[in-house]
């Protein structure tokens, strides 16, 4: 019999495209073992885009938290809280002593905390903080973790478990090349679980307080491996990721213009801030080539590009992301046994061991050439040795069955 509850706290799922497929594999499992709730935090454009909603379970209760933003009234009221608050002053004082970015990090620091008090407030007038039977897991760990340890001063027996994955993590990650509150927020966490080794260590080196931590990766289900490719047709790179300027898919379009011995079609799956210009970019730079083609397929649904990956059978996955957390699309590329190009950023070194070519942080175009050509011209045999590469590395580290009976442990063990 389900005992537990555990309140999950997203961005915007069910709403939404952006967390999909990072939270609809997990749910099967949580339903089987708590009675679930989902605080989402989407936006009101996020609520009324009915297409990308995503049907939930009856079983699944469902709260929507729509006041994430903050209007101008709020940001000034929030002002003198923040100042009020001691923790507020240490991690004021971290920031002055930066010495960089100053004015905008404190803006940056007070909107943070304004936006957990204000989560706070919400979830003290829904009653759901006085229940100590109770798990409150954020997926991100963001201001929301810090609302829940501002809950904590009230209410000490709340168990609170946060995922760190990319954004949520690295400073590199973030604008103002700062992530608030960190350290306070670790005092009082019950457990924070990493994606991969990569994050556990970044975290250690920079925010480590209390040592309330595990490593716990995602995972996908195996796809099992895709046939031989067919050297009479075009080799198919794929890539799957959002286009921004930290997934360097510019870069992609750069390499390919400078390869001309390889007969290439490349498939994008995903969209973002950068996609008009990128797309542009590549016209400018691949249309009049002879011996590449290329698609952007824009947002997909991730069973439609599993779909995708099961009939054309890629031959080559890339993925050159400046900073990354435990990136799923190439855990989904390893399940087909797929061979993979990745930079050496977050978790990706993690799944390239002798089924692909792993490159630098910062690899020049050539690079990103050369590594397409040495994927390219492997003989059968030696394709065929990086495809059952791929998908060892996933049945040892990314079998999501596995990846959930652990987690699954790891919450049940907070209570």
């Amino acid at each position: 019999m389900k005992n537990k509850r555990l309140i999950l706290f997203t961005n915007s799922f069910p709403f939404g495209s952006a967390e999909k497929s990072f939270i609809i594999p997990e749910l099967p499992y949580l339903q089987k073992h708590f009675d679930l709730t989902i605080v989402s935090a989407a936006s009101k454009e996020d609520v009324e885009n009915k297409k990308l909603e995503t049907k939930l379970d009856k079983s699944i209760s469902l709260l929507h938290y729509g006041g994430d933003s903050l209007s101008k009234i709020e940001e000034y009221k929030g002002v003198l809280p923040f100042f009020l608050h001691k923790e507020s002053w240490k991690e004021l004082f971290c920031v002055l002593n930066s010495r960089k970015m100053v004015l905008e990090r404190i803006k940056f620091i007070i909107n943070f905390y304004t936006r957990a008090v204000k989560l706070r407030k919400w979830m003290e007038q829904n009653n759901l903080l006085a229940d100590e039977n109770s798990i409150y897991y954020s997926y991100w760990y963001i201001h929301r973790v810090l609302s829940l340890v501002m809950a904590k001063q009230k209410y000490p027996d709340l168990k609170i478990i946060t995922r760190a994955h990319g954004y949520d993590l690295y400073k590199e990650q973030q604008s103002l090349l700062w992530q608030p509150f960190k350290q306070y927020m670790d005092m009082y966490i019950n457990q924070i679980v990493f994606v991969c080794e990569q994050g556990y260590t970044y975290y250690q080196k920079y925010f480590s307080a209390s040592g309330n931590y595990c490593i716990s990766r995602l995972g996908t289900h195996n796809k099992g491996i895709c046939d031989p490719r067919d050297k009479e047709l075009p080799f198919l790179l794929v890539s799957c990721s959002y286009i921004d300027e930290n997934k360097r898919v510019d870069l992609i379009i750069e390499a390919l213009a400078h390869i001309d011995d390889c007969n290439i079609h490349w498939a994008h799956f995903g969209t973002g801030t950068h996609s008009r210009m990128t797309i542009e970019y590549a016209d400018r730079l691949l249309a009049e080539k002879n011996n590449v083609t290329y698609e952007f397929k824009g947002y997909t649904p991730n069973n439609e590009i599993m779909d995708y990956y099961r009939a054309q059978k890629p031959a080559c996955f890339i993925l050159l992301s400046k900073s990354e957390g435990s990136p799923v699309a190439m855990q989904e590329a390893i399940s087909f046994g797929v061979p993979v190009i990745g930079t050496k950023a977050g978790g990706i070194p993690e799944m390239i061991h002798g089924n692909g070519v792993l490159l630098s942080e910062n690899p020049t175009y050539g690079e990103v050439a050369n590594a397409i050509r040495t994927i390219y011209q492997l003989s059968p045999t030696e394709f065929k040795k990086m495809q059952v590469s791929s998908l060892e590395i996933w049945k040892q580290s990314y079998n999501r069955d596995k990846n959930m009976s652990e987690f699954i442990n790891i919450l049940n063990g907070l209570g």
